[in-house]
């Protein structure tokens, strides 16, 4: 059995990322934003891959591979095995010296003394700017076989596409390297800089749009409970929550 509320969501971005494209198609003077639309949801796209590295997408395990990698992971270079592995270790490790997300955000400056205000706006319209792109290489992961495998058939299509028109591939991979990263390191800021545990966050309508979407306002949850779906983390919420300006 596969999560309907996942389906639907999966859906709805690849229809918001498909719709930009052709307007980025039929009118090139909309192509930058229609590179930030297609990154913002490759951003809750790779939200909802992090859903079936959990195994919470399907009760086979193989079923959540499958999806996980089709819909979201692969079309955006993740790599499911290394990831999955890479994430198992930041949930048993968390706050320690042996969390491997600490050394890889220190090496992207995402850390506390950096987490004001001025500095998280001003990293992320250098992301949407094309002025971070050298930080991508912080957030690369280990892929195994299987990972190389998908990510590069996935990618002989994105590429193949542009026979199509040469704005598909062009969007596409310009999003990855400018919305993405900026949505990824805004949410990564509101997540664990400047706590040894998690954030609790009450957000907004267009906060949730633009960095927290599928429920990821509610990661302290997900971090005590992770066999808890996405769809369902609000109903075992905690009242006491900061909003996101109150975080930094």
């Amino acid at each position: 059995m596969i999560s309907l509320n996942w389906l639907r969501d999966v859906c709805l971005d690849w229809f918001l990322i498909v719709a930009a494209i052709v307007t980025a198609c039929s009118a090139p003077v909309l192509i930058p934003v229609s590179i930030f639309i297609v990154g913002n949801r490759q951003h809750a796209l790779a939200l909802l891959g992090h859903e079936a590295t959990h195994k919470l997408v399907a009760r086979s395990p193989r079923w959540n591979y499958i999806l996980g990698n089709l819909f979201c992971f692969a079309p955006i270079g993740l790599p499911f095995d290394g990831y999955r592995e890479f994430h198992m270790r930041h949930h048993k490790f968390l706050g320690t010296q042996l969390d491997p997300e600490l050394s890889r955000k220190a090496k992207a400056n995402i850390t506390a003394n950096k987490a004001t205000k001025s500095n998280i706006v001003l990293q992320f319209t250098k992301d949407l700017l094309f002025l971070n792109v050298g930080d991508i290489r912080h957030f690369q992961l280990e892929k195994s076989e299987h990972d190389k495998l998908w990510i590069g058939l996935s990618h002989m299509l994105i590429i193949l596409s542009g026979f199509i028109n040469i704005v598909i591939p062009i969007v596409w991979y310009l999003s990855m390297i400018s919305s993405l990263l900026a949505c990824s390191r805004l949410r990564i800021w509101h997540e664990h800089v400047g706590t040894d545990k998690t954030h609790k966050i009450r957000a907004t309508w267009w906060q949730k749009l633009l960095f927290l979407p599928h429920k990821s306002e509610y990661h302290h949850e997900h971090h005590e409970k992770p066999g808890v779906p996405y769809d369902k983390l609000h109903t075992i919420a905690s009242k006491q929550r900061k909003r996101v300006g109150e975080i930094h």
